[in-house]
Order: structure tokens, then C-alpha cells, then sequence
């Protein structure tokens, strides 16, 4: 999620070296904000190895301003690494919005990524946050969508495609016996294992 760099320096390598691809969930406005963040050249290589490109939401942009950013509660919780809020750099959680709003994330994240050259059917909730609302809006962008709630979630032909659960290797996970755990907890349920990296 949100285009980190490390997905490029670190992911494309060690998962080519295993045949395995991924899906790079990127907020537009954040490509390249800063080091920490992928490049459109980064993504472009992503996409050629095969790995889909899906949208986080659009992020940073003038339509929400300084006042939505107060009232979301923003500017104590969510400015990354100690920027300042009237930086704007936001991540809305879709379950605050109101319909317009979740309307122009959807659907303004996906035509920046469009306009890449890049296929773009799968959505990534910020925050993992999402509404009925929210929900209903995104069938009509996404042909599916991913929250966190931290599970396991059922093979692809039983699970709800618009709210694919995931397990996130944020903080959780020590050590090599901690993803082992979820690949063997995966297996004895026989669970689709979705991961969710920060």
C-alpha cells in the first residue's frame, strides 16, 4: 500500500526471484512525493514484471483543504512522519466521506493511473475504512477491493470480492516464524492468505 519505495528496492527482487508478483496499491499524488516513495519509472517496472497496479485513493489534493483535515482528525493522527497538516497530505478513510467525496477518490485515483497506461480494477481502502456507502460506490469503479482487518480470509470463489480481507505484516510480524505461522494457519483452513505490507 501507498507506494513505498521499498515495494521497488526490496519486493520486485525478492518476489521475481520466486515467480510470484504482486499488486502495488498507489496513491497518485504520493508518487515520488519524497525518497520514501516510488517514481512513475519504479511503477512502470512493477507493472512490466507482470504485478497489477490498484489505487489507494488520490491522497493530497486542494479539494478537501485545511478544514476536512481538522474536522477527519488528520492533523494529530495521520501526518506522516511529523509533516505539517497544512501540507495537506492526506489519506481520507472513506467511511467519513460524504457520496461526492468518495466519488472523486474513486474515481479521480483511477484515472491518474489510467492515464499512466496502467489496467486499474483493484482498490485498496485507506485506513481499511469503509462504509455500505463506500462500499456500493466502489462496484462501480473496481472489480474488487481490499480492506485490513487482520484475517484470514476464504478461498477466492466464497469471499465477498469487494471486501477481501488481508493480514498486514505492519508491526505483527518479528520473525520468520511469525509468517510461517500465518502460511501454516492458511493451509490448515484452507484460507486464501492476502498480505497487506506498509
Amino acid at each position: 500500500d501507498d507506494g513505498a519505495d521499498s515495494v521497488y528496492a526490496n519486493g520486485l527482487s525478492v518476489l521475481n526471484s520466486r515467480n510470484v508478483t504482486g499488486t502495488a496499491y498507489i496513491v497518485p499524488s504520493w508518487v515520488y512525493m519524497n525518497f520514501l516513495y516510488m517514481n512513475w519509472t519504479e511503477i512502470d517496472a512493477l507493472a512490466n514484471a507482470s504485478w497489477d497496479i490498484g489505487s489507494h485513493g488520490l491522497g493530497n489534493n486542494q479539494s478537501y483543504g485545511w478544514a476536512l483535515c481538522q474536522q477527519l482528525g488528520y492533523c494529530q493522527s495521520q501526518c506522516y512522519l511529523n509533516w505539517q497538516c497544512n501540507n495537506l497530505i492526506i489519506h481520507p478513510n472513506l467511511q467519513l466521506l460524504n457520496e461526492s467525496q468518495i466519488n472523486f477518490e474513486l474515481n479521480e485515483s483511477k484515472n491518474v493511473l489510467q492515464q499512466r497506461g496502467y489496467k486499474v480494477n483493484h482498490f485498496a481502502y485507506p485506513h481499511g475504512g469503509w462504509s455500505n456507502l463506500s462500499n456500493n460506490l466502489t462496484k462501480l469503479y473496481y472489480n474488487s477491493a481490499r480492506i485490513t482487518n487482520d484475517s484470514l480470509e476464504v478461498l477466492p470463489e466464497n469471499a465477498d470480492k469487494y471486501l477481501l480481507r488481508s493480514r498486514s505484516t505492519n508491526d505483527q510480524l518479528k520473525s520468520i516464524t511469525d509468517y510461517q505461522s500465518y502460511i501454516d494457519e492458511a493451509i490448515t483452513n484452507k484460507g486464501w492468505l492476502i498480505w497487506t505490507n506498509h
